[in-house]
């Protein structure tokens, strides 16, 4: 009986012992994933640089409207406008930001002459659907294009004036066309290259923007697209820049 006992006893103790080597490990397992995971970067920190490479990604896309080029390059403004007047520039790329930056060169070109910037404007759009006849469905709309003109030509002063125009005054005139002349030569400064960037990325890359002068019923008439209408919702208005005081 008593050599029975012993041998229960030291069968339990050899047990007892093998369950401790055994936690022992374990806990120094768990100590090492735990060490290893500690230095690595913690998820909400994973999630928040996510997020900034997402964040960056979409500054990067937004910089680039019109492809590959940055829009606030000078060299890609002045590449775009010649290939649009030389009518190589591919259809597809034609788009409602491309209309804004030809807008905002034009008005740079003609040094703030609203007339002129929209007669090179005019023109120009003209010409480019003629060359793209297969792909034009509705054609040249006359106050839709003064209505942008406007639009663009009161938010280049305002830009160049610092935010901040010394004069605002209200049109009912219609700009009128004098006639194509070839423009001089076109040199951007980085200020001016940046303020065509703040047009094209601004609040009129919304293409309902000119809602806020005309109703659709009268953007829309037959007499709407032949000619210019008076704005039926809220006058235009120009601004005095600084900038050609």
């Amino acid at each position: 009986m008593a050599l029975g006992v012993l041998c229960s006893r030291i069968l339990v103790t050899r047990h007892a012992r093998h369950l401790a080597c055994r936690s022992e490990g374990l806990s120094r397992q768990i100590c090492s994933d735990v060490t290893q995971y500690s230095t690595r970067t913690p998820f909400t920190s994973r999630v928040k640089e996510n997020k900034r490479n997402t964040a960056s990604s979409a500054t990067t896309s937004a910089q680039s409207p019109h492809g590959s080029a940055d829009a606030s390059d000078a060299s890609a403004h002045l590449q775009f406008l010649r290939q649009f007047r030389s009518l190589q520039l591919p259809f597809v790329e034609w788009s409602h930001a491309n209309h804004l930056r030809l807008a905002s060169l034009c008005y740079l070109e003609a040094r703030g002459g609203p007339h002129l910037a929209y007669t090179r404007i005019k023109h120009a759009i003209q010409s480019f659907n003629e060359a793209n006849q297969e792909h034009i469905s509705t054609g040249y709309h006359e106050t839709m294009t003064q209505c942008w003109c406007r639009m663009v030509f009161r938010d280049m002063d305002t830009i160049l004036a610092g935010g901040s125009p010394t004069q605002a005054t209200p049109l009912q005139d219609p700009l009128h066309d004098v006639g194509w002349t070839d423009p001089p030569p076109l040199e951007l400064s980085s200020e001016e290259a940046a303020a065509v960037m703040a047009v094209m990325q601004g609040p009129l890359l919304n293409p309902r923007s000119w809602q806020r002068h005309y109703t659709t019923e009268t953007m829309s008439s037959p007499e709407a697209r032949r000619q210019f209408a008076v704005p039926d919702v809220e006058p235009f208005y120009a601004v005095t820049s600084v900038a050609y005081c």
